[in-house]
């Protein structure tokens, strides 16, 4: 669901708190407000649990998109119909994908991966002749500042622990490697660019 900017201009509807916006747009709708569960709302987190009777609706504001799921049509139809008569906004259907994530939706559940982020990242740093690792650390492997070799510079090794750190998100195995390269920031040699892109 996409907001339409224009529609908001001069109105601050939804800048100051948007996920207060969302409850009190379903809350001051419904007729019965006992058919919503606003106990489970927690502020710091920005995504709503909803329950309207047996069915759970999880909202979720993303700059100026609204990502949203119900467990049941009705749900879902009505938790449209609320916000459409508050805002301009325009359906641009059922979630594929989100920054660096894809999402497929099948009988059997909802799957996300990162196959498409991590084949860019092979692209991106030019490994596609590259041979696989079994691991994505060495056995053994022992890094330290190695000072006598050759010096790379601290934003191109930045790029790469940050692309494998966004990665980290669904892989949480690799955690542990790209926190362990990653304490080299300061002075990246040679040798630490060739054991990050081990990873990749």
């Amino acid at each position: 669901m996409g907001i339409d900017d224009k529609s908001l201009c001069g109105t601050n509807q939804i800048d100051d708190d948007p996920l207060k916006f969302v409850v009190e747009v379903v809350l001051s709708t419904l007729s019965d407000h006992s058919q919503i569960d606003d106990k489970h709302v927690d502020k710091s987190k920005k995504d709503e649990d909803v329950t309207e009777r047996r069915s759970t609706i999880l909202v979720q504001i993303y700059v100026d998109d609204i990502i949203f799921g119900a467990t049941s049509t009705a749900a879902k139809d009505n938790f449209v119909r609320l916000m459409q008569g508050q805002i301009k906004m325009c359906m641009v259907g059922e979630l594929s994908c989100f920054p660096g994530i894809q999402i497929k939706q099948m009988n059997n559940g909802t799957f996300v991966l990162q196959e498409k982020y991590a084949k860019n990242l092979v692209k991106k740093f030019w490994l596609e002749n590259a041979k696989t690792a079994r691991k994505p650390m060495a056995i053994g492997e022992k890094l330290s500042k190695d000072d006598k070799g050759v010096a790379i510079l601290e934003i191109t090794y930045r790029i790469i622990t940050g692309s494998l750190l966004y990665l980290t998100t669904y892989r949480p195995n690799l955690s542990f490697n790209v926190g362990v390269y990653d304490r080299y920031q300061a002075s990246p040699r040679e040798f630490h660019v060739k054991v990050v892109k081990r990873i990749i």
